[in-house]
């Protein structure tokens, strides 16, 4: 049976879902962040009483799953909340659900350390700059670039909640008065640092800037103790290897097979 996350048991079930990699450090930082809150737009399932484990959040048409839910009644309640897409590392997906992109997963180990490239020439680091601006710049990239206005705000919005609590750590570079990359862990939770929205203003790619970010930032949470991973996208493999982060498996987006 598959139950909202509310009071304390719910919660502990919740939680012992959440092993490692990027979907369970994500689960584990938004429902520290937004569990009780349905403002947000966020909203968190677990397994009944003892039924195994798992974690699910939903927002919107989006959702990600850690854990072994029961695919029949998963599809059945992604049904009903409207769900369009689940992202998951392991387990069944809901019945009648077919793969729809996988992701690479990609991360560093806690005390581990990438070569670190040079700062490339006119761009200086910010470690803590302007969430809006980071929020604009993705709206104009490839991140957030065909999703509209209300994805940009609904970024805005949990990029602050995230980092206010403590959750998210986001680094920028500037070139001249422009804000012109940015690479971001956007769930902390676990010993685990998630990093994900890494953008380059289109005018000035190709001069290193993303390369000595995801780095530098890498390299300052894994000296932090944690362990960092990303999802990585078809076609960007040999930009996260060429910067020596090991490749640990992967995730896979489903969505429901078209009548």
């Amino acid at each position: 049976m598959i139950c909202a996350v509310k009071g304390p048991g719910a919660a502990r079930r919740y939680r012992a879902a959440l092993g490692g990699g990027p979907t369970a450090c994500s689960l584990g930082a938004r429902c520290a962040a937004f569990a009780g809150l349905p403002a947000s737009g966020w909203r968190f399932f677990t397994g009944g009483e003892g039924a195994e484990p798992f974690a699910l959040a939903v927002r919107g048409a989006a959702a990600q799953l850690a854990g072994r839910a029961d695919p029949e009644e998963l599809a059945l309640l992604l049904e009903m909340l409207k769900v369009r897409e689940l992202r998951m590392e392991q387990g069944a997906p809901p019945r009648g659900w077919q793969p729809a992109r996988e992701l690479a997963v990609f991360g560093l180990a806690p005390g581990g350390r990438l070569p670190q490239p040079p700062a490339p020439a006119g761009f200086c680091l910010e470690t803590e700059p302007s969430l809006w601006e980071v929020a604009d710049l993705l709206a104009r990239g490839r991140e957030l670039g065909e999703a509209g206005a209300q994805a940009r705000d609904n970024f805005y919005a949990d990029a602050c909640a995230m980092k206010n609590r403590g959750l998210a750590c986001i680094w920028a570079a500037r070139f001249e008065s422009c804000l012109a990359a940015t690479a971001g862990a956007y769930a902390m939770w676990g010993g685990q640092a998630c990093l994900a929205a890494v953008e380059t203003e289109e005018k000035l790619r190709h001069k290193g800037a993303g390369r000595w970010l995801v780095a530098g930032l890498a390299n300052y949470l894994a000296q932090q103790g944690l362990g960092v991973s990303l999802l990585c996208a078809p076609g960007r493999e040999r930009f996260y290897q060429a910067l020596g982060l090991e490749k640990r498996g992967s995730a896979v987006c489903w969505r429901p097979k078209a009548p």
